[in-house]
């Protein structure tokens, strides 16, 4: 069994060794220990004299036939016909050294990702079982058509509570920076929880914001509330992107039996924060005012 990151476009300032304590690092390991490395041509197994790299371009170009020898491009040594593809039987471990399927990938860190993707053109006929990123959205093909992922985000892991005050108080935030959207972005978010009065004055305000800008406004009915639900409902699709870029909104909202809806097409500056918000205000200080809010995400849906 062969790691890929041992044959395949190998750092070659990783791989020198000069001296015995470095013939076990990276890809001379499994060299160092079995004298053999097993290529598409055949199996290398003289073992280089001291101070000779096993992927030094000069030995592997001697020990393979044909064209299949390895290109020098002052950093990295890879395979002369990349677009060939490379193959290799059994399973592969990039970042493992026991890999456990046909394709292992370690572990990331909190500055490497194990899997990342380069952005570039979609497939024009669409292949089954393919992932795609175009630099907006990431696609999968089950089976004849691209699919975007739908991706949850900002879940809500904990009751916020709002009572005896009437500070507005920030009840969720949906993070969405500037510059983070394309056009044709749909995305929606949900909340809800219960609310009760000391009496039929104490009125609950319920606002809703992007980028610090109030969108949506809801004041409860005036009567005495006493556990009654709330929720919010919306959906938005960005149109364009820009300093006056347009967004199709649409927000319901509901407080026992008072609602309020908006539905509009409003300019929304993409290049600035852009940050969903929900807040609640109190017009009265009594204690038996509260609202809580028991769940908040947000989705986008492609």
């Amino acid at each position: 069994m062969t790691d890929i990151n041992k044959i395949f476009k190998i750092k070659k300032d990783n791989t020198q060794f000069n001296n015995p304590e470095r013939q076990s690092i990276e890809a001379t390991e499994d060299y160092s220990v079995k004298k053999v490395l097993n290529t598409q041509e055949g199996t290398i197994d003289k073992a280089p004299s001291n101070g000779k790299d096993i992927t030094n371009k000069d030995y592997v170009d001697a020990q393979i036939a044909g064209e299949n020898h390895w290109d020098d491009d002052g950093t990295y040594l890879h395979p002369y016909h990349s677009d060939r593809g490379l193959t290799i039987a059994g399973n592969v471990g990039i970042g493992t050294t026991s890999p456990t399927a046909l394709l292992h990938l370690g572990a990331g860190t909190a500055t490497n990702p194990p899997l990342k993707l380069t952005s570039g053109t979609n497939l024009t006929t669409p292949e089954a079982g393919s992932i795609e990123y175009d630099g907006c959205k990431v696609y999968v093909t089950n089976v004849a058509t691209q699919r975007a992922i739908d991706r949850t985000s900002d879940v809500l892991l904990e009751t916020i509570t709002v009572e005896d005050t009437t500070t507005e108080t920030t009840l969720w935030t949906g993070v969405m920076p500037a510059n983070s959207l394309c056009a044709g972005n749909v995305f929606k978010f949900h909340a809800n929880g219960l609310i009760s009065s000391d009496s039929a004055g104490d009125l609950i305000t319920i606002r809703v914001k992007v980028g610090g800008v109030t969108k949506a406004t809801l004041v409860g009915a005036a009567k005495k509330l006493d556990n009654d639900h709330f929720h919010i409902d919306a959906v938005a699709t960005q149109r364009t992107i820009g300093s006056t870029g347009s967004r199709a909104i649409h927000i319901d909202m509901l407080i026992d039996e008072t609602e309020y809806t908006v539905s509009d097409v409003a300019t929304i500056d993409t290049t600035a924060d852009m940050d969903v918000t929900i807040t609640a205000q109190w017009n009265n200080e009594d204690a038996g005012d509260i609202l809580e809010l028991y769940q908040a995400f947000m989705e986008y849906k492609n």
